[in-house]
């Protein structure tokens, strides 16, 4: 009796010790790295321009709180790609783009104190502070538009998708997802904020550029998964989350 009773300890204890796969379950992962399916980028068919002008500006939020900075940082230094830069012209970092714009308590926000308590940027606010960003950064004309997702219905869906092909086939635009991380990595339940780097229609995936470098890479996740992790509510606002669509030279 007590080596069975012992065989079954030692065997809840192993269970217990073993590590939690990354993206989720081993047998059905939400979430594939990009080292793991790189094929979309091997095809000539596919050019990517987000991709080839994020890449090089992929870079980790400074704190737990600032992963809106990271991203608004890597889409506008992808943005600046097309313009005529000096080797005065320094790239866009986060802490001094948080002094240039002083927008929405953006830096207090991001900061360990917080502003009266609350950390992080809602989807409004980060659309504010997006749009400032790109003006003080020689965009003046840029678009910045909020999308709540409120749901996740085949109409919704299709408007996504829709999105998603625009911003693919062209280098003048660019998305910034918020989102549950749960939703996309099954890990902690929280806000998050990244920018999309690209969009495979065939495989009905979206690719991740997650400024949590710590603990991810580049990963794809489903259109599916991509809209329910947005179309989840931010309680601070009490409003869902979703995403904002920057058109670099848009003439409105």
């Amino acid at each position: 009796m007590k080596v069975i009773l012992l065989a079954l300890l030692f065997s809840t204890l192993s269970a217990a010790a073993e590590p939690k796969p990354k993206y989720g379950p081993a047998s059905k992962p939400v979430a594939v790295p990009l080292f793991a399916s790189p094929e979309y980028f091997r095809s000539r068919a596919h050019p990517a321009p987000d991709y080839w002008n994020l890449a090089g500006y992929y870079v980790p939020q400074f704190n737990g709180a600032a992963c809106s900075a990271a991203s608004v940082a890597m889409v506008l230094n992808a943005a600046r790609t097309r313009l005529v830069r000096s080797a005065d012209d320094q790239v866009v970092l986060q802490p001094e783009m948080l002094e240039k714009v002083s927008v929405e308590q953006w830096k207090e926000r991001l900061s360990r104190a917080g502003f009266q308590g609350s950390h992080g940027m809602d989807l409004d606010r980060l659309g504010k502070a997006t749009e400032a960003a790109f003006r003080a950064y020689g965009f003046p004309q840029a678009s910045v538009e909020v999308r709540h997702m409120d749901d996740r219905s085949p109409a919704t869906k299709k408007s996504l998708v829709s999105l998603l092909k625009k911003n693919e086939a062209s280098a003048d635009d660019f998305i910034i997802a918020n989102f549950d991380q749960k939703v996309f990595t099954d890990d902690t339940q929280v806000g998050h904020v990244s920018p999309v780097a690209a969009y495979d229609s065939e495989k009905e995936r979206v690719l991740i550029f997650d400024p949590d470098r710590e603990y991810y890479e580049p990963y794809w996740i489903s259109v599916s998964d991509f809209l329910a992790g947005m179309a989840t509510p931010d309680q601070s606002v009490g409003k869902n989350r979703g995403l904002i669509y920057v058109k670099v030279n848009s003439k409105k």
